[in-house]
């Protein structure tokens, strides 16, 4: 019998404890292979074992990370798909400027605790530097922080948000678009989960498909592949999100062109 353990919703402030106990205790029952749902799942994983074969939904930096040799040659037990491409902010900030023509501040949300942010910002920092827009970097590591985190972003009289990818701020997505609903503040986020939740706009890895070649690795392995043999990929899709309501709950006009490259538009 083929047993498949998935590993989820471990905090990215706290790889150890909890996690590391839930992940060993796993794979205590001797599963013929692990699903890390996110990079610190994936390294709780790694941390438990050597030999049971790993997929990784959504990786982060896992070279930096010491989870796999290399993208071409993953040498270890553990393979997978990424979740973060390095242009990714700064392709949110360019859509922030179709979206509102005129604006001069863009506020970034940013986990202190993530792997994305380091690796992220050196391309919204060039971009928002070419079209002469002002960031505002705000950083939120806990639930909490992240209310308080938004109201200062609003103090500091920024024009649009920038949501990235990240565990933290898609599981509180509803929060999030709660409080930017309250502030009037349109807002551009990683992933389709924040749009369909009520935020204004996003463009990012279709997390879903992930998933879904997630099990094309899950298959190879169990027929025999190794995690070795298996190259790290690249996402296999980007999307674009708009919600309409929120626009018209805004005010925000969406330009044609940007709702003809929409995947999907909400209304």
């Amino acid at each position: 019998m083929t047993l498949l353990a998935v590993l989820s919703r471990l905090r990215t402030n706290n790889p150890k404890g909890l996690g590391a106990t839930l992940t060993i205790e796993l794979v205590g029952l001797k599963p013929n292979i692990l699903v890390a749902a996110n990079t610190t799942a994936a390294v709780a994983a790694k941390n438990a074992t050597t030999t049971v074969p790993i997929v990784a939904v959504a990786l982060i930096e896992p070279v930096q990370k010491g989870l796999v040799a290399s993208y071409a040659r993953p040498g270890g037990n553990l393979t997978g798909i990424l979740i973060s491409l390095d242009t990714l902010l700064g392709k949110q900030l360019q859509i922030a400027t179709e979206l509102l023509p005129r604006i001069k501040k863009a506020g970034v949300l940013i986990n202190a605790h993530s792997a994305s942010s380091p690796v992220q910002l050196p391309d919204i920092e060039k971009v928002a530097a070419a079209l002469h827009v002002e960031l505002v970097i705000s950083e939120a590591a806990t639930i909490d922080q992240i209310n308080p985190t938004l109201q200062q972003l609003a103090n500091d009289k920024i024009d649009i948000a920038i949501i990235p990818t990240d565990p933290l701020f898609v599981n509180q997505r509803l929060q999030i678009a709660e409080v930017l609903a309250e502030l009037r503040l349109p807002a551009v986020y990683g992933l389709r989960q924040h749009t369909e939740a009520g935020g204004l706009i996003s463009y990012g890895i279709d997390l879903l498909a992930n998933w879904r070649h997630t099990a094309d690795f899950v298959d190879r392995i169990l027929k025999g592949k190794m995690p070795a043999e298996l190259p790290v990929e690249l996402p296999h899709k980007l999307e674009l999100v708009i919600n309409l309501k929120t626009a018209k709950a805004l005010g925000v006009g969406v330009p044609p062109g940007l709702l003809a490259r929409a995947d999907e538009v909400i209304e």
